[in-house]
């Protein structure tokens, strides 16, 4: 598999692919302190996907796995499960169940495999990086902060890089997600020809899908284009439910294999490079190296 990773520009038809359903959690409810997804959420979640409901019933039914993927926040979990299985959970309050039981009884019934990953979490950081995010959040701006000012100021006030998220962390992180989830897949799918194509469920947090949208956008149109698009999401990030859909190609030329990326957003699709991947990961990662060195510095 060593040939996976050559990054040349190759032909744009895949031979395989792998589908990503990413969205903000559905509309969220507080139980004993757990921020939990009830009843309405359940609802708004599986109708906000009923397009895939053939598509997942019918992996189900022929015993193929479904993947859930969400933060370590519970709510994104029960919305990935709401989206794939809205139709078949009616009338079941999952949100005053156990977590982990939902999960042992998807497992054993359902060939569901459900996974939390810090990757599509956030970190609100300290001191004055903190209020700005708040204060934007209040004033309706949040998006517009993360995208102008958040990378900066996590800089200028020497945020320890494991207790803050700012734009190009969050960007990293999700590109980050996709491909180690894409390549994993991949592996699996070109040794097993029967499985031309996945799934798979992906729940996040209000900013963490932007700004990988964004910078991917970015990279591929420009940030006037960027900028533009982001005019058609709500000021503060996805509404719930709304996401992205993403597509890991595997591509083939000349007898070598590489990959792609295709974001499906608003009726548009935007195509990312494998190198245009790793610049986003890369601007993540020398964020972070950044910050660590500034915290160093400053203790």
């Amino acid at each position: 598999m060593e040939t996976f990773f050559l990054h040349r520009e190759r032909e744009k038809s895949p031979i395989k692919s792998i589908t990503m359903d990413m969205a903000r959690h559905s509309l969220k409810s507080k139980l004993g302190g757990r921020e939990v997804i009830l009843q309405n959420g359940m609802e708004a979640a599986a109708q906000s996907r009923a397009h895939l409901a053939e598509l997942i019933a019918t992996m189900v039914e022929d015993g193929k796995p479904l993947s859930i993927f969400g933060s370590t926040q519970e709510r994104t979990i029960q919305s990935g499960l709401y989206r794939a299985l809205g139709d078949r959970l009616t009338g079941a309050d999952i949100g005053a169940i156990d977590p982990h039981d939902i999960v042992r009884w998807l497992e054993a019934e359902k060939h569901i495999s459900v996974t939390e990953t810090p990757l599509l979490g956030f970190q609100l950081g300290d001191g004055e990086y903190t209020k700005g995010l708040e204060d934007s959040y209040g004033q309706k701006r949040l998006m517009g902060w993360y995208i102008d000012i958040s990378d900066n100021l996590a800089l200028s006030t020497r945020q320890h890089p494991d207790r803050v998220t700012p734009l190009s962390v969050q960007a990293e992180n999700v590109a980050l997600f996709i491909y180690c989830l894409g390549k994993l897949r991949a592996e699996n799918m070109l040794t097993a020809e029967e499985c031309e194509h996945s799934v798979e469920m992906v729940t996040s947090h209000q900013t963490i899908l932007e700004s990988f949208l964004y910078k991917a956008v970015k990279a591929v149109s420009g940030e006037g284009v960027a900028r533009k698009l982001f005019e058609e999401i709500p000021p503060n990030g996805f509404a719930e439910n709304q996401g992205i859909t993403v597509r890991f190609d595997i591509l083939n030329e000349k007898n070598e294999l590489g990959w792609q990326v295709r974001i499906d957003f608003s009726g548009k699709t935007y195509t990312v490079s494998a190198e245009q991947m790793i610049s986003i990961m890369q601007d993540g990662v020398d964020l972070r190296e950044k910050l660590a060195g500034g915290y160093t510095t400053s203790v």
